[in-house]
């Protein structure tokens, strides 16, 4: 008779982060510890991270300085200061000019139009975004755009858990094209910023 597997000691951040349900769900502790975490869904419905090996203690500090839910410094800088939405400049409302783009896109297309300007004037290489996942008709999954036609496709992610950072690593992977250098990084706000990732994740650098 085998005994079953047993499940790896609990990383102290993550142990932390899960304790208090602080985890917003990104998936940057994926990239912190590479091979050790992956996100899964868990009740009611939620991505949250999944010990798979014991991470080093090097990689549980990385985890902690990339971990949104561990700590956020926003200063007001002279900016006008909401109890709720924090500081702010000023507020606009706009939408893509393309009809087929506005109707297409979420929150009129504005995102999506502003990406594939970025695209058809050279000023990026791809674009790594969001979009439905075609296998679950319940999720999101990260894509690769190259033109256009692309972001169109892409356009219109749903509104469900999206963990927008181990899928960035998989198409810096598998492509030549760098996350966070050649691509506009468009991740949802409760994800750590890319200057954040960059350097404290030694493949993204």
């Amino acid at each position: 008779m085998t005994r079953p597997a047993k499940a790896p000691a609990p990383a102290t951040t993550l142990n932390r982060v899960l304790r208090a349900n602080l985890c917003s769900g990104c998936g940057g502790c994926v990239l912190a510890a590479p091979g050790k975490v992956e996100m899964r869904s868990a009740p009611p419905g939620y991505l949250r991270p999944h010990q798979t090996g014991v991470p080093s203690a090097g990689e549980d500090a990385r985890i902690a300085r990339i971990c949104p839910g561990l700590g956020q410094t926003v200063r007001a800088d002279g900016r006008r200061d909401d109890i709720l939405w924090g500081p702010w400049l000023s507020v606009h409302t706009g939408w893509a000019t393309d009809p087929d783009l506005r109707f297409t896109a979420a929150s009129g297309g504005a995102l999506s139009a502003v990406l594939t300007h970025l695209l058809a004037a050279g000023s990026v290489d791809a674009v790594i975004q969001t979009a439905a996942a075609p296998d679950v008709p319940i999720a999101n999954a990260t894509v690769l755009s190259l033109d256009a036609a692309d972001v169109m496709r892409a356009a219109g992610s749903r509104y469900a858990p999206s963990a927008p950072w181990p899928g960035w690593r998989g198409i810096s992977t598998a492509t030549a094209v760098s996350p966070l250098s050649a691509s506009p990084a468009m991740s949802p706000p409760c994800a750590p910023s890319p200057p954040r990732i960059r350097a404290s994740t030694p493949a993204f650098r």
